[in-house]
């Protein structure tokens, strides 16, 4: 049972989250904080404006997306997204511990940020809101996907772990750039070393060859194989892991042609550019 402080404290953290998702219009949640389920569902009668500002919501995006919070007996947090079309949107989540007032005593109502505390703009960001603003299809989120199998976040996770659904590399290309995206820091350098050294590992060899003893020549096709193999491994298991960290992730890799699911339950594989012609 959380304390009228503590939930006071989660509150303000929820209205910090809601504040930010309102200014994206509802579109993406802030990277750092954990997705639990994420549903949509139509009310059978479609309020007035004035009825959902009635029951005064935290905020309203530029669409009239009405924005209400909620603290969860479990403490967790929850967002619904409201509008005059009847459409209800519930998003449950972690709160991460720094959205968190340090001061217990925090007010409610006290003055916020307009972005939440240690939420910070990535690349990755810029990239989907170009994406979402080029292509009216672009997916952002699992429900947004024609035809795909399961609509929430949390259930493909289970499905992923329970050994139903599998995640797979689609894509035969290497792409820096995209990796940069997705991946750290470490990951993008040592797959750099990979990358720069299947050309100049034959000049390597050569000159140790030359230098030292001639086994050094075996170089010649041993260094490309070893650069061949160690890049494309660092880039797969860079992609697989970004596919997973988080559903905005997901989304872009699944859409740049990057990873396909395969569905072993029902026998079928899914992948954008097959959906996206289906789509026609």
């Amino acid at each position: 049972m959380l304390s009228p402080n503590e939930r006071a404290r989660r509150m303000n953290a929820v209205k910090r989250i809601s504040v930010s998702l309102a200014l994206k219009d509802g579109e993406r949640m802030p990277h750092d904080v954990p997705i639990l389920t994420d549903s949509l569902i139509q009310m059978p009668n479609a309020p007035t404006a004035k009825e959902l500002d009635a029951k005064k919501p935290i905020g309203t995006d530029s669409k009239g997306n009405r924005y209400f919070i909620h603290v969860r007996q479990d403490g967790r947090g929850q967002i619904n997204i409201q509008n005059v079309s009847g459409l209800d949107r519930t998003i449950k989540f972690d709160i991460p511990e720094h959205y968190l007032p340090e001061d217990e005593g925090i007010p409610f109502d006290a003055p916020l940020f307009s972005t939440p505390l240690g939420y910070k703009e990535t690349p990755l960001d810029h990239v989907t809101d170009s994406l979402i603003n080029a292509d009216e299809k672009y997916p952002v989120y699992l429900a947004q996907i024609p035809t795909f199998p399961v609509r929430e976040w949390a259930s493909f996770r289970d499905a992923i772990a329970g050994g139903e659904m599998a995640v797979g590399r689609f894509a035969f290309k290497q792409e820096s750039q995209l990796l940069g995206l997705v991946a750290d820091k470490g990951t993008q350098h040592l797959h750099m070393f990979f990358a720069l050294l299947f050309p100049a590992g034959p000049l390597i060899a050569v000159a140790l060859g030359f230098l030292f003893n001639f086994w050094w020549f075996l170089g010649l096709i041993a260094f490309p194989v070893i650069a061949f193999i160690g890049a494309k491994r660092v880039y797969n298991n860079a992609i697989l892991r970004a596919a997973m960290r988080d559903e905005r992730t997901f989304c872009f890799l699944f859409y740049c042609g990057q990873i396909h699911i395969v569905d072993h339950k029902n026998r079928k594989s899914y992948d954008w550019p097959k959906i996206s012609e289906a789509w026609k």
